[in-house]
């Protein structure tokens, strides 16, 4: 159980390999969580669907968004909870995807 998210994660092409050695979950590969859904300009776009994403309990989550945070303007994340809204985000996506949330 827990909180799930989608989470997207963009990337220069050139940096691609090194997100993609990361690991998730104690050792799971990268690609076991994450799909490469598009490429826009030099930035590749990384999805998983219902993944738990807590950056403050898990390491290996951690590595990944201070990898992200220390790429600057070469990545970004993005992470939409179970109700549909922007829980947390790294970076500049907005020239890169566009998300729509609804609401009631």
């Amino acid at each position: 159980m827990g909180y799930r998210s989608e989470v997207i994660i963009g990337i220069h092409k050139g940096l691609s390999e090194t997100l993609q050695a990361f690991s998730l979950d104690e050792g799971e590969p990268f690609a076991d969580h994450f799909t490469l859904r598009d490429t826009r300009d030099d930035m590749e776009i990384w999805t998983a669907d219902y993944i738990k994403w807590y950056t403050m309990f898990d390491k290996h989550i951690n590595n990944i968004v201070f990898f992200i945070k220390c790429m600057e303007e070469d990545g970004f994340i993005v992470c939409i909870g179970e109700e549909n809204e922007i829980h947390s985000e790294i970076g500049d996506w907005k020239d890169y995807i566009h998300i729509h949330t609804t609401w009631s």
